[in-house]
């Protein structure tokens, strides 16, 4: 979602073409994530070969622990610069106890939304 905002401010700020912009959106999002897509669609036929190699397990345990790694630094760098009042923080930490008590992502991110929509007319 950073990917697609930014495509879209810095087209809109060369340009001043929302149309323009909404391309740049697009672009920077495939200039993202289609790298990963096309790997992932390219290995999935020797998926089922290599699965069951000691070797590969392995190395996807590896894997695994830095994917946590780079999603928890991620998720306090985020958490630094984000939460910086007592609203943004009632925020997380409702957020946070709403996700271990099982409620699904989407709702969230929803509900947060709307929460920063309302908040953000509250205070203007």
């Amino acid at each position: 979602m950073t990917t697609a905002f930014i495509g879209y401010e810095l087209m809109l700020d060369t340009y001043g073409s929302v149309p323009i912009a909404i391309l740049g959106a697009f672009v920077a999002t495939v200039g993202a994530f289609g790298p990963s897509f096309v790997f992932i669609i390219g290995f999935f036929p020797y998926f089922a070969r290599v699965r069951e190699n000691q070797i590969i397990q392995t190395a996807l345990i590896g894997v695994n622990a830095a994917v946590v790694g780079a999603i928890l630094g991620a998720t306090v760098t985020l958490a630094q610069e984000g939460i910086v009042d007592i609203v943004t923080t009632a925020l997380a930490v409702v957020t946070f106890l709403l996700f271990v008590r099982g409620v699904s992502a989407v709702y969230l991110i929803l509900g947060g939304g709307g929460f920063g929509i309302l908040v953000g007319y509250l205070i203007m």
